[in-house]
């Protein structure tokens, strides 16, 4: 075992926490260690790996090595992959006269030599006494599965062995195919639309896109592909108001279902979930027939758990929204901001969104609105986007501040509950060019908030530089083929001071790559992954897909190479952090495989961006090879199945927690369940929780945790609750609500 920092003992007491609670935790322990996996449902299956910590002693032996475990390196994202630094392994050994020791690498993972830099081999053989103890170095090979080590280094002196784990991480992360065991998996949709819920038996992801275009007899209807030989293809029925496709996949067997919407065609909504765990969908398709009456007036419910998922709500919104941004508020009510009245084949579209937003009350069904969102004179000459990020932050004194970014610009407003949207202070202006909304839409993300800090930051990365003929004329070859931008840029915001211009200046970052169409999500361990993407033209409109991934990290604001997708993942993609720590990415087409505006049906170039992807893959981080994973065992108090554990705000809660790598380090967060489309993750968000109290009890922690008391740092709603310990490992996720206490 490492070596752990002094923490209280269970009999021992301090001001902040009385005895009694104290000997709870001890019962507790014993309740743990008696009921065996009682109280573990997430321990897996045991590996055939030996355990982290395997010694053989027999009396005779005196064998001692230091560390127990190894971390280890490759970076395979580059050519020829860089081995990280060789680490040393002490052997010393407290028997008498010289004793021959051999070292050897059990998997070929590793390989072992007297010396850092040369004579590196399987195994070597090193001669220790008493006082002069051997070091042996160990060099990373080659990569294995991820959540074991990847080599073990056994030591023997002929009368007893000590293995020692070695981890070997992959620092770009893999990507592998998204059914069992990782062979590919097909949703039976393109996933426009996904969201993570809480299904019926356990979680869930939602998806939906448009009605595809079907025969009499409910056949899908194929058309050639451009060149008239190769493989037909279907496509979508964008004249159908009325129908819609939705499949959830169960992430516990990895199969999918049809959840037979009885909605109008919702494409291109906004979505988020409400506090009880269902989700508003605003807004929907716009046909430019039908002009405003079309169903992006509606309001849709779906509930995970009913047994008809789908359904309207019978208040509509006073204004048609298409490509709207929906954003729970702090309160439970839900902030709706934005979208077109008109369709995007039509020029008018970019003067025709909407400079007002509504607020949904899900207790009486109401809708209130209100206008402007931003002043009209500060949009005078450039007008707003769709599907703009919206965030929600902790103010002074409890209050709660609302950043608006779209295009390449900021405003910030003040929320006060019964009150419309205080906007203050002016523009706050990026200083790169290009837009992050749709349509040449980037992607927004609010970066980890933590307990006490009133500094925070949002990451806008991608996009495009858009030409000076784009809003006039999107078919021309100007518009479809200009470039993606290579830059990040970052919001900075101290919340502590005015928000009348004090606060709130973007400073520009090196993205490593050009893309836009691109989704940036945040992974279990607070770092940001950003995937897919194109890297030049807009919307429907793309061409020269970009596969590699890039990570970032909010401790240091650089962004590093992760690994490089098999699969084009551009225009209508998606991206979600699942509860075992992975990314789940799919979707993507070139547009609605309709011809190329300007040209007739069946013309050479008919359906050739239309490249649709009904497959899914999983990023799975480095953090996954990093070491063991601590696992959350019981959250307490106690308050229903797992399922509906429920924590309150400014109220403390406890974990027991194990794991081989944990120490007094380890920090708590809650990770907002997701929604994604188009680049937008309405409502991800991670929130690092205070932890004024910790202690050890055998292999079992004891994490007192404490939710924020404002409600604005986490709307109510469900969370992904995880433990990440100091090496950066999370473990996998408990699914939590976070809700007001019971009056």
């Amino acid at each position: 075992m490492s070596e752990q920092p002094p923490v209280p003992g269970p009999s021992t007491s301090t001001a902040d926490e009385p005895a009694n609670d104290l000997a709870r935790r001890t019962v507790l322990t014993g309740a743990l260690v008696t009921g065996a996996g009682l109280l573990a449902p997430n321990v897996a299956a045991a590996d055939p790996q030996p355990p982290e910590q395997n010694h053989l002693d027999v009396p005779r032996s005196m064998l001692r090595v230091k560390p127990d475990r190894l971390s280890l390196t490759i970076d395979d994202t580059v050519a020829p992959p860089v081995l990280g630094d060789a680490m040393p392994l002490l052997i010393s050994t407290t028997s008498p006269g010289t004793t021959t020791v051999k070292v050897s690498s059990t998997t070929g993972g590793t390989t072992v030599g007297s010396h850092r830099d040369t004579g590196q081999a399987q195994s070597v053989d090193v001669r220790v006494t008493a006082d002069a103890p051997a070091t042996v170095w160990v060099v990373p090979r080659k990569i294995g599965r991820h959540s074991v080590p990847g080599d073990w280094i056994v030591v023997s002196d002929g009368r007893a062995s000590v293995r020692v784990a070695a981890w070997i991480e992959p620092v770009g992360g893999r990507w592998v195919p998204a059914g069992p065991n990782e062979t590919p998996l097909d949703l039976g949709i393109v996933a426009i639309h996904a969201a993570l819920v809480r299904g019926r038996n356990g979680p869930e992801v939602m998806m939906y896109s448009p009605p595809r275009e079907r025969d009499e007899n409910g056949e899908l209807k194929r058309r050639p592909n451009a060149d008239g030989v190769t493989k037909e293809i279907w496509v979508w029925d964008v004249d159908d108001m009325t129908g819609l496709e939705a499949r959830t996949l169960d992430l516990t067997t990895l199969t999918t279902e049809d959840t037979y919407p009885n909605t109008g065609n919702i494409f291109c909504s906004g979505a988020s979930h409400l506090p009880d765990g269902r989700v508003l969908i605003a807004g929907g398709h716009v046909h430019a027939a039908e002009g405003h009456d079309s169903n992006g007036r509606h309001l849709h419910i779906y509930d995970p758990k009913a047994s008809s998922r789908w359904a309207r709500v019978g208040t509509q919104m006073g204004y048609v929204r298409w490509y709207p941004t929906v954003t729970p508020l702090p309160d439970g009510r839900m902030l709706i901001v934005g979208g077109s009245y008109e369709g995007l084949w039509n020029d008018e579209y970019f003067n025709a969104i909407h400079n007002n937003y509504a607020i949904y009350h899900p207790d009486d069904n109401k809708v209130i609105y209100h206008t402007p969102l931003v002043a009209a004179k500060m949009i005078k000459n450039a007008p707003l986007a769709t599907y703009p990020g919206v965030f929600v932050l902790p103010g002074k004194d409890g209050g709660t501040v609302i950043a608006v970014i779209e295009t390449n610009r900021a405003w910030l407003h003040k929320y006060q509950t019964g009150e419309p949207l205080e906007q203050v202070g002016g523009v706050r202006a990026m200083t790169t060019k290009g837009s992050r909304s749709y349509p040449w839409y980037g992607s927004t993300v609010l970066l980890p908030l933590h307990p006490g800090r009133t500094t925070m930051g949002i990451l806008a990365v991608g996009g495009a530089v858009e030409t000076s003929t784009l809003y006039t004329n999107t078919t021309s070859k100007e518009a479809q083929t200009q470039p993606a931008t290579a830059t990040a840029d970052l919001l900075q915001l101290d919340l502590s001071k005015p928000l009348d211009g004090a606060t709130g200046t973007w400073k520009r970052l090196d993205a490593l790559r050009a893309r836009f169409l691109c989704d940036a999500t945040l992974l279990a361990d607070g770092t940001v992954l950003v995937t897919g993407g194109a890297s030049n033209g807009w919307a429907n409109y793309n061409s020269n897909p970009v596969n590699e991934a890039v990570l970032f990290d909010p401790e240091n604001n650089k962004f590093r190479s992760a690994a490089t997708a098999f699969t084009p993942r551009r225009y209508h993609s998606v991206a979600l952090l699942l509860p075992d720590g992975t990314l789940l990415k799919a979707g993507s087409t070139g547009g609605f495989g309709g011809p190329p505006r300007g040209q007739d049906e069946g013309s050479s170039n008919d359906n050739a961006w239309f490249l649709s992807r009904t497959d899914a893959e999983r990023y799975l981080p480095p953090y996954l090879w990093r070491g063991p994973r601590p696992s959350i065992e019981l959250v307490l108090p106690v308050t229903g199945p797992d399922a509906d554990t429920t924590l309150y705000y400014d109220q403390p809660f406890t974990l027991l927690v194990t794991g081989a790598s944990l120490d007094a380090s380890a920090k708590v967060a809650l990770i907002r369940l997701g929604a994604a489309t188009h680049g937008n993750n309405m409502e991800q968000r991670y929130v690092y929780l205070d932890v004024p109290n910790r202690s050890q009890v055998g292999d079992t922690w004891y994490i007192d945790a404490l939710p924020p008391d404002n409600q604005a740092a986490a709307p109510p709603g469900d969370y992904m609750l995880v433990v990440v310990d100091s090496s950066g490992v999370p473990s996998e996720a408990r699914l939590v609500r976070l809700a007001n206490e019971p009056s």
